[in-house]
């Protein structure tokens, strides 16, 4: 089953070249450039890589983490391709060809891939080359494996290589292999040559200058090379040598008269070699061993596996006795080494000298530049004793040394802490009688240590070089000098007496013709220019007039981090090792900062999230606690506060309420997945739960986030008159599909569904990572995340066009409120029509929710992601109490049982002047409610079972008014027949709704009062009552060119209720039947002007319709 690895996320397929073997990922590659480019943006990290250049075979063998070294990929000659089908394949940059892909197993049984060509030549070696580098990331030095008839082929410049292996069974020309090594590989530390040898070495020979040299056919040659060899380690194997030249290799070595650098030789002599050892020995110059002048004991500086004593030391099981000491006698004790001032001799007179002496010592050696840089005081007091002042520097195996033969002479009384100035160099073997020698020797028989970033400050070397973040050096370990101007690491080993190897000077660091250009300028940075303009704005800090011979010009000065005459380069300040093997190096303004991997952290990418957070309580622990436990507390101060609340709860669901119900539920979930799974070390949760955990986090999220949509849209469609906030029953009394539960929530949850459905088919797996089960954000899986995204932007919008639509109904057509308040007027009553007039407080409240709550969604992602941010898990835990407040907020205000009880404490409890007069939703006033409380609560729960306010009362007579008016203005009845008609149908209306006694004789109470307040003359006849109706009319205005016309409705107001709040200090003082004759009167008042502003409007309108025909003074009328 083919499948369609170019689809998938970065995520998804980085993963996949991970799980595929090289050579799996190179065929791949060579499909076509968008699968080339995949391969290269997965960055694939390897170990170390071997280049192998064979006539008949070219290959690639990479030595894995921890694996040994293998082919893996391979390219043979065949000229004509046949058994398969070739395809077409392109290698490198640009180079073409056809190949056939077979597999094949290696010694190590490991399949490799072998891709036949038609023709094997240089094109395609050169082409492997630029493909490898461009598919693999490498930074170690890699090695060449080549034949002895390929090297006189012309093959590509492989960089950064420090190990070559020849083979063959011909015999090797040394000047084919010099002109092989000559223009190349400047970084060789290492050659092995596994073939026969014939030639010459010369004193030129690049042979020379490597370190480390192993010939297993050395033959005649081997002891010819041996006298001229410069580096540390040799290995000959089949050498023909002789007792004397051995004796006089032993000697010279001996006497430090040459192989000054010499630390390890094996020599495996040929068979025809036969030699007598005693001989050898008895022409060495050899002493009887002297306790007092070298210790019977030497610490081998092997492993224990490998150590091993000398059987002839009789304290070889013991400590060496001399390590006892700090300091031998006679040597200058210093913070961590001795030193030994040695004046010159004629056995002491050259540097050659000067270096053996030292290193007659076991762990002495000549003391360097930089060996002695906090012990400068103690040197000089004892330079000023024995009357010395230059003295022999180490040269340490640096170029100067070992091919110049030449050596550092410096004063010792112009070092310092800071600068050590060498005063003049000298031939190796050149004998001076004014030089001294400074041997240095570590104290209590220590390990020297090698300091590398004092080594690289004393000698200048940190111009071009940077360390690594290991400072300092054991022996035998080693580390990485960065080139600054190449961006390529070096290895580097601490030796056995502090020195290190390979020196600087012998690697290749040189800079590139740009930076040679730019010279002095990348330091100094700003010019003159001819006008200020000229500068880079990003990069100029000031720019002042100066003057030149040229006239008056402008002196540019670059902001820090900018160079160039016009300040407009950064220089790069990355190098590879900065970020580590878990970041991404960027240079901004000359800074360095790095991007880290998934689960990877800290300035250089050095903290594992999974491992650093193991058992923290981070940010989103507190967040998921505040979501789930925040609606919990809440509730409970609420049921505390309302102890003592005489309000009786409303426990009928409408649709605001179960939208409420639903969101709080999904947010408790929401809260404790979030607690318990965004930090999965706490609680140990796999990989597959924590995969789920991330689908069930962010379907709450999004689910209470359409609760939010569906609670806006359920205002809107009570504002616009479609249903009164109930289930299963619309505006007409119908049950319309917008009105049914389970509609409405199962497309809720089908869309919801669907979108993380969609999600999870996109690689949703790779969102869940090892230190967070929440998910992350990162540029590599937004394409993971647009499902999910494109659901809440659409949630947004659609709840933003919804509030828009609310708010415009609101204050635009103002009708539609007018046709509720009737409804609640004539048909549902005042207790019922809560239920309504709360969805007209909520349309703001809902869209201010939705948008807490998206943000806080994502402030828990980022701070699950980045738990070490504390700015962004503050703000995550902030918003999540800002919502938790906010949501018991919107519940309170649009609960009609709530926002009684906040009132009724509020006018019991503020001053009269702040408190509120009158509470809307219990129809109490101030008075009334501080009455009530200030009786006993058994007393006042017996007077509330029986008490009515003075606003219900005045309801009741408004209700009962409007259902008199239309009864007579329906039928043709008296006023007495109205009025008992209007008590009947209200004693069968309590009668259907199971009214007790006590109501009904409340209702009777009520209706005795509504007769004794209808007046002796009759305002509810055609004749007396103004028709209350809503009215189109047509009315002109003045307009800047003829007259503008304006349609709009006429809207009776006095018969909406309005209730008695007792605001009038006079109004107080009055008794019952004053205050409903007062009421009367001020109805009547509006009546009038409601008559009044009628008929002006009519006659208004009149004169519009016999003038509009007409034109006058020339100005048109506007329509």
């Amino acid at each position: 089953m083919s499948i369609p690895l170019l689809h998938f996320p970065y995520v998804v397929q980085k993963e996949i070249f991970k799980s595929m073997e090289y050579c799996e990922m190179f065929v791949i590659s060579l499909c076509s450039k968008r699968m080339k480019n995949c391969v290269i943006r997965a960055r694939l990290k390897i170990a170390k890589i071997w280049y192998g250049v064979y006539p008949f075979i070219k290959f690639i063998a990479i030595q894995d983490w921890g694996i040994p070294v293998d082919v893996h990929i391979a390219f043979d000659d065949q000229p004509a391709l046949s058994g398969m089908k070739p395809m077409e394949m392109k290698i490198g940059d640009n180079f073409k060809t056809l190949g056939i892909v077979k597999t094949k197993l290696t010694t190590l049984n490991q399949e490799y891939c072998l891709i036949s060509v038609p023709k094997l030549d240089a094109k395609v070696t050169k082409a492997l080359h630029e493909h490898v580098k461009q598919l693999y990331r490498y930074t170690v030095p890699c090695g060449i494996e080549i034949h002895i008839n390929s090297l006189t082929e012309e093959i590509p410049k492989y960089e950064n290589v420090n190990r070559i292996l020849v083979n063959g069974e011909s015999v090797l020309e040394l000047n084919d292999l010099d002109t092989f090594l000559s223009p190349y590989y400047p970084n060789l530390s290492t050659l092995m040559i596994d073939s026969p040898i014939n030639g010459e070495v010369s004193d030129a020979s690049k042979i020379l200058e490597i370190g480390n040299v192993h010939l297993s056919y050395s033959g005649q040659l081997g002891i010819s090379f041996l006298s001229k060899f410069n580096g540390q380690n040799i290995n000959l194997l089949q050498a023909v040598v002789t007792e004397r030249m051995l004796n006089e290799f032993i000697r010279k070595w001996m006497k430090s008269e040459g192989y000054l650098n010499l630390e390890f030789v094996n020599i495996k002599m040929a068979p025809e070699c036969v030699i007598n050892r005693d001989h050898i020995i008895n022409q060495l110059e050899i002493e009887a061993f002297d306790e007092m002048k070298r210790p019977g004991w030497y610490q081998s500086e092997l492993p224990d596996s490998e150590s091993s004593t000398s059987s002839e030391s009789p304290t070889s099981s013991t400590q060496n006795p001399q390590c006892l000491l700090e300091c031998p006698t006679g040597y200058l004790i210093g913070k961590t080494s001795c030193f030994q001032l040695l004046p010159p001799s004629q056995s002491l007179n050259s540097y050659q000298s000067a270096l053996s002496t030292c290193m007659s010592v076991p762990r002495q050696t000549l003391a360097s530049l930089e060996k002695f840089r906090e012990d400068v005081a103690l040197i000089q007091s004892s330079a000023s004793e024995k009357n010395v002042n230059w003295i022999y520097s180490n040269g340490i195996g640096s170029r100067k040394e070992r091919f110049e033969k030449r050596a550092d002479v410096y004063s010792i009384w112009d070092q310092g802490l800071v600068s050590a100035p060498i005063v003049t160099t000298v031939g190796i073997s050149e004998k001076f009688m004014n030089i001294s020698t400074l041997c240095i020797l570590p104290k209590f028989c220590q390990s020297p240590i090698c300091d590398v970033e004092q080594f690289l400050l004393t000698y200048d070397y940190n111009l071009r070089f940077s360390s690594s973040s290991t400072k300092s050096l054991s022996p035998r370990q080693s580390a990485f000098l960065t080139c600054i101007p190449k961006k390529q690491e070096f290895e580097i080993t601490c030796g056995t007496l502090g020195n290190i190897y390979p020196e600087p000077s012998m690697i290749d660091c040189t800079q590139t013709s740009f930076e040679e250009t730019l010279g002095d300028v990348l330091l100094q940075g700003g010019g003159i220019v001819s006008s200020c303009s000229q500068g880079f704005p990003r990069g100029v800090q000031s720019c002042e007039p100066v003057n030149t011979p040229d006239g008056e010009r402008f002196q540019l000065t670059c902001k820090p981090g900018w160079t160039m005459p016009t300040c407009w380069y950064t220089p790069d300040t990355c190098t590879p090792n900065y970020c580590g093997e878990h970041g991404r190096c960027v240079s901004v303004v000359g800074e360095s900062r790095c991007e880290c991997l998934h689960g990877w952290s800290g300035d250089n990418c050095q903290w594992n999230l999974r491992e650093k957070f193991s058992k923290v309580w981070t940010f989103p622990v507190f967040t998921g606690a505040i979501l789930a436990l925040g609606g919990f507390v809440v509730r409970f101060v609420k049921r505390a506060v309302a102890i003592e609340r005489m309000e009786m709860e409303n426990d009928e669901d409408d649709p605001q309420s179960t939208h409420q119900t639903l969101r709080s539920y999904c947010m408790f979930v929401a809260g404790i997945l979030v607690l318990f799974s965004s930090n999965p070390s706490l609680t140990n949760i796999n990989p597959t739960a924590c995969r789920f955990n991330f689908i069930a986090v962010h379907f709450t999220f999004v689910y209470a986030m359409v609760q939010w949509l569906l609670e806006a849209w359920n205002v809107n469609q009570v504002l616009r008159c479609v249903h009164l906030n109930e289930w299963e029953r619309d505006w007409n009394g119908l049950r319309s599909w917008g009105v049914r539960i389970a509609p409405r929530m199962g497309v809720s949850v089908v869309m919801v569904s669907v979108g993380l459905l969609v999600t999870f088919h996109a690689g949703w797996n790779q969102l869940a990572q090892p230190w967070t089960c929440v998910g992350v954000i990162r540029e590599e899986t937004m394409t993971v995340w647009i499902p999910i995204f494109s659901i809440v932007i659409c949630i947004f919008l659609l709840a933003g066009a919804v509030c828009e639509s609310s708010l415009l109904i609101k204050f635009r057509r103002p009708l539609l409120g007018y046709r509720l308040d009737l409804r609640i007027e004539r048909d549902l009553g005042h207790v019922e029509g809560r239920r309504v007039e709360k969805c007209r407080r909520n349309e703001i409240l809902c869209m201010t929710g939705l948008t807490l709550l998206i943000v806080l969604w994502l402030l828990t992602i980022y701070s699950a992601d980045y738990k070490d941010d504390v700015v962004i898990g503050s703000l995550t835990v902030l918003m999540s109490l800002i919502y938790s407040l906010f949501s018991f907020y919107q519940e309170v205000e649009t609960c009609p049982e709530d926002r009684a009880m906040w009132i009724t404490i509020l006018q019991r409890y503020l001053p009269t002047r702040f408190a509120p007069s009158y509470n809307p939703e219990s129809m109490w006033t101030t008075e009334e409610v501080r009455e009530m409380y200030s009786i006993p609560k058994s007393q006042r729960d017996q007077k509330y079972q029986d008490y009515v306010s003075k606003n219900q009362y005045l309801y009741l007579h408004h209700r009962w008014d409007l259902e008199l008016n239309k009864v007579l203005t329906d039928n043709q009845m008296t006023v007495d027949e109205a009025l008992v008609r209007v008590f009947c149908e209200e004693m069968n209306r309590l009668k259907e709704n199971n009214g007790t006694i006590r109501q009904r004789i409340y209702v009777q109470d009520a209706y005795k009062d509504f007769l004794n307040s209808i007046p002796d003359i009759d305002p509810r006849t055609e004749k007396g009552r103004v028709q209350a109706r809503l009215e189109l009319v047509t009315l002109a205005a003045d307009a800047p060119i003829g007259v503008k016309l304006a349609k709009f409705f006429i809207v009776p107001g006095f018969d909406i209720f309005e209730p008695d709040t007792s605001e009038d200090v006079d109004d107080r003082n009055l008794n019952p039947d004053e205050r409903q004759h007062r009421r009367l009167l001020n109805e009547r008042i509006r009546m009038e002007e409601y008559r009044i502003m009628r008929e002006q409007a009519h006659a208004q309108a009149v004169f519009i319709n016999s003038s509009i025909h007409f034109r006058y003074f020339g100005n048109e009328i506007v329509r």
